[in-house]
């Protein structure tokens, strides 16, 4: 309407230029005008692509969900409904999302066999309806992903949700686990097991290394959406090699036994994770010691020597050979060494993996007693962690004359808050990773508490994670800790210098052949991603040796509440499909016949 309101207005316009005043006192006059406004509101007409008629509301575009979790405990009812309504409502194609976003022909609706989708993504289905323009009609159980995307979809669109029954149902939801540890290790297991919509009974919670018990804890009741915390010491002895730890819950009553279990990869060896080492045990050992086990969640060996060739373990304070502490030291995947770094020789020469130099400053005469303070981060790997220190509230630290040098700088300091700022922690980036902590007195900040404490955590604990993310291993590509799920990204971690990791992949148990794998990482990243798998163990080949990949079952297994409710959705903009002004033949012929009969007029009129 709008459009024929502009092209009548211009059209008064131009006929007013035209015959305002009129010429001559006749009626005829008044008849010339109205032609002129008849042609050109058809021209101006034409030009904005006006509508010759009213809107046609657009057919939705129909989609069904298409993942596993409609058939979460065993019921496809609401699923066969959803598909008998997709087959009513569909005009043309009906599209099944899930992992992805495919067409079907009308009438080609999915059976409850193909319902096995690991994700419910929509933000790809919402794209597609808004740049169709064409309101969006959605089947689905309301388990959905990127449910924000659904605000992208043109007006009009609208959620149908058949919610299937479910039942009483516990599910592993997380499994974590130390990625390392020795045989002679007892770790932690933490089992997240949550309810779905009709809680679950009494159970037991299970820890299995290579498919026996090494673990079991009782679980209690859970009510409707609950979630509980098991925590299971589990023993490492016997163990070697990389070994597959699964969470098992077993509860009375469950309904569905494929989400009780997930997996994790665990490696057993007698080279340690992490290795700590101080040849002058003090507070400020002390308390980095705390923050390394608490930091890295790895299995962490820490020894002591607290007089001339006499050396101690840390947790009983046993005696222990000189030469048994330099081998752990020299085969640690992270060294920390505290004291007299020396003492093992040239700290930097001393094994493969990220090294960690805390040396306690000498200082000068000038310089004893001096009072030098914190006080800033500057740009760095570690400057995140870092990002919310209060500078005026930290107790002084020791440095002595040298400062350590690297590629980068941590932490600075400056004597009495004045003068230049001298750096007191720095990095090393390279194919070894190594911090310097030039700085004593760091243990003041954890004694004084509060914002001290949490500074003191947070400088400790962004070297670690950066040390950590390039722990040294002979293999080119090794998966990352934790557990990995049916249908999303795989997330490996860099062991080599090579940008491109070769891997082979054979699954466990399974008929198929093996599978090759590209891992390609960027310059400066540590870790890369690559396509999601099928649920399972997978052996994996590379250069540089193996490991182990567990896969555990879909998310979409797992209890959780929908995200979606029946009703509108969406708010944007939908297609026009009035019939259009340019379509129509006679728009071009009639506004030529009325100039033409305009222009007689004017002539038999004597007007020019």
């Amino acid at each position: 309407m709008t459009a024929w309101l502009l092209a009548l207005a211009i059209a008064g316009v131009l006929a007013a230029l035209a015959y305002v005043p009129p010429p001559r006192a006749h009626v005829a006059v008044a008849a010339l005008a109205l032609l002129r406004v008849a042609a050109v509101t058809l021209l101006a007409a034409l030009a904005l692509d006006a509508p010759r008629g009213s809107a046609q509301a657009a057919p939705p575009l129909v989609a069904l969900d298409a993942s596993a979790s409609w058939t979460r405990g065993g019921d496809s009812a609401a699923f066969r409904a959803a598909s008998d309504s997709a087959r009513r409502l569909t005009t043309d194609t009906l599209w099944l999302f899930g992992d992805s976003l495919r067409a079907r022909a009308r009438g080609g609706v999915a059976s409850v066999d193909e319902v096995r989708d690991a994700r419910s993504r929509v933000g790809a289905l919402a794209d597609r309806a808004a740049a169709a323009g064409r309101p969006l009609l959605l089947l689905t159980d309301g388990e959905i992903d990127e449910g924000e995307a659904l605000a992208r979809a043109p007006r009009g669109s609208r959620a149908i949700v058949l919610p299937p029954t479910r039942g009483a149902d516990a599910g592993v939801f997380g499994l974590t686990l130390p990625p390392s540890g020795s045989a002679r290790d007892t770790v932690t297991a933490e089992v997240l097991v949550g309810a779905d919509a009709r809680g679950s009974d009494v159970g037991t919670v299970r820890v299995l290394l290579d498919d026996r018990v090494a673990a079991e804890a009782p679980l209690a009741a859970l009510a409707p959406h609950a979630e509980q915390v098991v925590r299971l010491p589990v023993p490492l002895a016997g163990r070697s090699g990389t070994v597959v730890a699964r969470a098992v819950v077993a509860v009375n009553g469950d309904r569905e036994p494929r989400n009780d279990t997930a997996a994790v990869s665990l490696e057993v060896s007698d080279v340690p994770a992490v290795v700590f080492v101080s040849s002058a045990p003090d507070y400020d050992a002390r308390a980095a010691l705390g923050v390394v086990r608490g930091a890295l969640g790895l299995p962490v060996r820490a020894y002591y020597r607290v007089a001339p060739g006499a050396w101690r373990r840390e947790e009983s304070m046993a005696p222990i050979d000189e030469l048994l502490v330099r081998a752990a030291a020299r085969d640690a995947g992270l060294l920390v060494l505290h004291g007299d770094t020396a003492v093992f020789g040239p700290p930097r020469a001393l094994g493969r993996g990220a090294l960690a130099l805390a040396a306690p400053p000498r200082s000068s005469g000038e310089e004893e007693g001096a009072e030098w303070y914190a006080t800033g981060a500057p740009p760095s790997p570690i400057a995140p962690a870092l990002s919310a220190v209060v500078w005026d509230s930290l107790p002084p630290l020791d440095l002595g004359a040298g400062a350590p040098r690297g590629d980068w700088v941590g932490l600075e300091a400056r004597l009495g808050r004045q003068g230049a700022a001298r750096p007191a922690v720095t990095g090393v980036e390279g194919a070894r990773r190594v911090a310097v902590v030039g700085v004593g007195g760091l243990w003041r900040w954890q004694f004084r508490g509060g914002v001290s404490t949490a500074a003191f955590s947070a400088l400790w604990g962004g070297i670690l994670d950066w040390l950590a993310a390039g722990r040294g291993d002979r293999r080119a590509a090794l998966p990352e800790g934790g557990v990995v799920r049916a249908g999303e990204p795989v997330v490996w971690r860099r062991g080599g210098a090579d940008s491109v990791a070769a891997l082979v992949l054979t699954r466990r148990g399974g008929a198929a052949a093996a599978e090759s794998l590209a891992v390609r990482f960027g310059a400066a990243e540590r870790t890369a991603t690559t396509p999601g798998l099928a649920a399972g163990v997978y052996d994996v080949r590379g250069p540089g040796g193996t490991s182990v990949l567990a896969v555990s079952p879909a998310r979409e297994l797992l209890p959780r509440r929908a995200a979606l409710r029946a009703g509108p959705v969406g708010g944007g903009a939908t297609s026009d499909l009035a019939p259009r002004l340019r379509d129509a033949w006679w728009a071009y012929v009639l506004p030529l016949l009325l100039l033409c009969g305009e222009w007689l007029t004017r002539r038999r009129l004597g007007l020019r």
